[in-house]
Formats: structure tokens, sequence, C-alpha cells
């Protein structure tokens, strides 16, 4: 993705390539709902006990209990869960959507988290909360520490080993496979450095440093790739060996939600697990949003609307918010 450095009337606000724009434009809404599926997890986990550790009648289609036969079409409980009452969708076999192709109807609860999450949004754009170093450290290092005690502790759970026995090596030989992960990567680092030319853009005594934060970027989101992608193959070789390779779950943002709950329901002390899980998920994704709604302010901050960049700012959460209510906030959500 091609990028550039035009410019600016204010040479401390570089602005970004339309195409790295347009990017961190789309990205921001799937991130702000993580935020927000996160924070409902986070506010349901302070239950006496999970909601999502023990099946309900309620469900539709039914649940099936860890260690019991799974019923044809039957959900685990984390999964009935996210779709019955984080959703609201009640699903009927043959059709699992229940929705007949539609987006259904606005699920309110789940937009009062939406909007909560603009409105924190809005306040660390403005804030630029990301000049703060310290705050920056804390949000990684709690990261880092919640992926390692994870990691660590999920290779106990049986059948987490079933990832690394089931996988097809061969297909590492594949060129396609290795042609479609570098498209990946240059997606992902066009949002990266346009926010990486963002940032550097706030310390420009310092501008030579920005190659050392790309480097150090790609290395921790690289790492933190892959020991995620580690803890979410554990989890699901041990739900495929409780339930004898016939859980169901749906491809999808939604199935890293729901390992992730699962995860922390298997865990002694499981309500702890899933705040510090779920707190760290909401944390990330909601200052992940932040800097992108801040690239896109910097991208767009001419002399004619630098006196009102707070305005901009405004408008720009709101429209996020409005969409989002329409596309994301609704019984399919994202999934």
């Amino acid at each position: 993705m091609p990028l550039s450095l035009v410019a600016a009337y204010n040479p401390a606000l570089p602005r970004t390539s339309f195409t790295s724009l347009c990017i961190c434009l789309l990205t921001a809404m799937p991130l702000s709902l993580v935020a927000a599926y996160s924070l409902h997890y986070l506010v349901h986990s302070c239950h006496h006990f999970l909601p999502w550790l023990h099946c309900t009648g309620a469900a539709r289609p039914p649940c099936s209990g860890r260690h019991r036969a799974a019923a044809p079409g039957a959900d685990t409980p984390a999964a009935s869960f996210f779709y019955n009452f984080v959703l609201n969708l009640h699903r009927t076999a043959p059709d699992r959507s229940g929705l007949g192709g539609g987006l259904g109807n606005i699920v309110w609860e789940l937009a009062v988290y939406y909007t909560i999450c603009w409105v924190l949004i809005y306040f660390i754009a403005f804030k630029k909360i990301y000049s703060y170093s310290k705050l920056v450290l804390f949000k990684d290092t709690l990261a880092y520490l919640t992926l390692v005690c994870c990691s660590v502790g999920v290779m106990s759970l049986r059948g987490a080993g079933r990832m690394m026995q089931e996988c097809n090596w061969s297909e590492l030989l594949d060129v396609e496979l290795w042609r479609e992960a570098a498209e990946y990567s240059l997606l992902q680092m066009s949002v990266g450095q346009g926010t990486l030319i963002m940032l550097g853009g706030y310390c420009p005594g310092q501008r030579q440093q920005l190659h050392l934060t790309s480097v150090l970027g790609l290395v921790a989101s690289t790492s933190s790739t892959i020991l995620a992608a580690v803890v979410l193959g554990a989890v699901h070789g041990a739900l495929k060996t409780d339930y004898d390779d016939k859980v169901n779950l749906d491809s999808g943002a939604s199935a890293s939600l729901i390992l992730w709950s699962d995860l922390a329901a298997r865990a002694p002390g499981s309500q702890f697990w899933a705040a510090l899980i779920f707190f760290t998920l909401f944390v990330l994704a909601l200052t992940a949003t932040a800097l992108l709604v801040q690239t896109m302010m910097s991208s767009l901050s001419a002399a004619c609307m630098r006196n009102n960049s707070w305005a901009a700012l405004l408008l720009a959460c709101t429209l996020h918010c409005l969409v989002g209510y329409l596309l994301l906030c609704t019984e399919v959500g994202w999934i």
C-alpha cells in the first residue's frame, strides 16, 4: 500500500495518504465493536459465577454442557452465551442465523456499550493520550503479561496439544499461502505505518527514532499474534476433546471471543481471569481505535479546520456511532 508524507501547514502533524486514511476508517469500526464486546463480557464477569459457565434452558439452539454428548447443532455454553445474550440472537435449525440473511434488530444493551466506547475514544483522541509514554507502556505490558500467563496455563488443558498434531505442516510449502500472508502484512503495515507517521509528528525532535519504533512494533505485533494463536488453538483443541469432535464453532471474529471466554471459564478463579482477559482486550481495542481516529484527524488537519479540530473529531466519532448502530450493534453483529 503506497504511503506518503505530505507537507502540511503544521509540520508537527504530517498527513498520511488517502489509502491509509480509508483503511483506518474501515478498521476503526470493527475494532470499536471488539471493545464493546469486551466491555459487555467485562461487566458480566462481575457476577457471582460466570454466566457462560453453564447452559440455560432459554438457549436456542440447545446448549450442551461440557463432558456431555453434544446434540446435533448444539452450542457450547460460551457460544450459547455469546449468541443468545450478547447478540440476543435465538437461532433455529437448519437456519442457524435465524434471520434469513438480514441484520436483525438493534441490540440495545450492546449499543449502550458501543456508545460508551466511542465517548471514551473521543476523550482519548482529544487528550492525545498516546503522547504519554507511561500509559502506552502500561497497556503493552498488561497485554504481554496476560498473553504469557494464558499461554502457560492453557497447556495444562486436556487436548490442548491437538493443534500441533492436526496441523497440515505441508501447507507451509504452498507459495500461495505465503503470498496471501504477505498481502495481509502489507495491509496491516499500511494502517500501522500511517499511525507511526502520525505518532512521529508529535515528537519532531526525535523523528530519527521512527524506524526503531517500526521495528519494535513489528516484533511486538508478530510475537503477540503468535502467542494469541497458540492460546486460541489450544482452547479449540480442548473443546474438541471435551465434545468428541462434535463442537459447533462458527468462523469469524466472534469465534475468538468465544474461545477467550471459554478459557476464562476453565481457569481456577474464573471471575478474576475473565475480568483480566476482557479488560485487556477492552483497553487494547479502545486505544487502538483512538489511535486510528487520531491518525485520521492528523490526515485531515488542514488550515480550514485546525481551529475546530475538536468539532471535527466529535463529528467523526458521532458518525462512527451512527453507522455502527445500523450495521454492527445488531443481532448478527460482526459474525
